[in-house]
């Protein structure tokens, strides 16, 4: 049902980047930002992740359009094995090849993820006080939490050196860790505790692994930096908007919380770049602007229309990056003349080896060997063996 290739890749690639782009336009302004809305980003959001989680194609159901002639040729060439590798035993092609790197690479990455992760929680736990006990803090928790089993799964760690305020996850327990230097009183500590368990609640730390497993993954395409700061700066507004959306006055005690911890926040940043690039914390200067001129907005009306068009054409763009799939021409690229033979079932017939590989035999001379019948027509003869092959074809 459903097929994994070099077509399926670039068309999933195509749509996501697209979609990113879409994204990364309607965050260009305040102005934008707002009359959206946050439902519609999550949306793309939410379509981009899902469409970079399944490149896929779908067997009797996706249509190809094909590239021009020249590109057809390209795409054959990546996807045909044609790399004789020695001591293997078989042939391989760039496609077998970028596909080892590629899933090397996301090895590499996540495993590079995981240990800075594990380390962070070790200087932490090494340099921070466990202050969970504190009476403050256990009232603060108490009064924002209400879930008894949440509640089991959350410390505070108070840290000596310059650190912003900031939630950490670690094998499913949750550490809030905050600096000894950074001067708060009680009803904007309780607003910083009431952010980062806000984000435990929604389950963003969550998300946000399962965002950075995604970026590792197609670690070779720029766009996903462009994607994790646009997750990040979405949920960041959530939070926001749900701690200002309650009372006028909380919401002002807010903004001056806010100011305050981003102007720590920027005395410290040269010192924040391992965590911030574990956790996606909201540390980037130009980020923070944009999500105090958004909080701080005055109300406008929403544009529907533009907002519709924008829905329809995001999941349009997903609907049909399954039902069509840009795929190159069915030719042997590199032992006819060019445009001298096109390959059809009249021409070839296949052998099927016990090892799953494929014989081509184009007029009656073996071409050569594949892994895939991706790029030949359905309705090739296929045999299990010569013999059968040419006592057939003779015939």
């Amino acid at each position: 049902m459903l097929n994994f290739s070099l077509s399926s890749v670039i068309m999933a690639v195509l749509t996501s980047n697209l979609l990113i782009v879409i994204l990364s336009v309607i965050f260009l302004n305040r102005s934008i930002l707002y009359k959206f809305g946050l439902p519609l980003l999550s949306i793309f959001g939410g379509l981009i992740i899902l469409r970079m989680l399944m490149p896929f194609e779908l067997n009797n159901i996706t249509q190809n359009i094909y590239f021009p002639e020249r590109l057809s040729k390209a795409i054959v060439y990546i996807c045909h094995p044609r790399i004789q590798i020695p001591f293997f035993g078989k042939a391989l092609s760039i496609w077998h090849i970028f596909i080892t790197i590629w899933i090397i690479g996301f090895i590499i990455l996540l495993i590079h993820y995981i240990y800075i992760n594990h380390k962070t929680y070790i200087f932490f736990s090494t340099y921070g006080t466990d202050v969970t006990k504190r009476p403050e803090y256990v009232y603060i928790i108490d009064t924002i939490c209400k879930d008894e089993e949440l509640k089991k799964k959350i410390s505070v760690i108070k840290l000596p050196f310059p650190q912003i305020p900031s939630v950490i996850r670690h094998h499913s327990h949750y550490y809030i860790v905050m600096p000894n230097k950074l001067a708060l009183s009680s009803e904007e500590t309780m607003l910083v505790f009431r952010h980062e368990i806000t984000h435990i609640i929604n389950h963003d730390l969550i998300f946000k692994f399962i965002v950075q497993v995604i970026c590792y993954f197609y670690w070779w395409n720029p766009l996903c930096i462009f994607l994790k700061k646009r997750i990040n700066m979405f949920l960041e507004l959530r939070v926001d908007l749900s701690i200002i959306s309650e009372n006028e006055k909380q919401a002002d005690d807010y903004m001056d919380c806010l100011l305050k911890v981003a102007t720590y926040n920027l005395r410290v940043k040269k010192n924040m770049a391992l965590l911030s690039r574990v956790m996606l914390l909201p540390i980037n200067s130009s980020e923070q602007k944009k999500r105090f001129a958004y909080i701080t907005q005055e109300k406008e009306k929403k544009n529907k229309v533009l907002c519709s068009f924008l829905l329809v054409l995001a999941f349009t763009l997903c609907i049909l990056s399954y039902l069509f799939i840009f795929e190159g021409s069915y030719m042997y690229p590199e032992h006819m003349s060019e445009g001298e033979f096109l390959i059809n079932s009249e021409n070839i017939f296949i052998i099927k080896n016990e090892d799953n590989t494929y014989d081509i035999y184009f007029e009656g001379e073996l071409c050569e060997t594949v892994d895939s019948l991706e790029y030949y027509p359905e309705d090739c003869k296929i045999y299990s063996s010569k013999e059968e092959a040419l006592k057939n074809e003779k015939e």
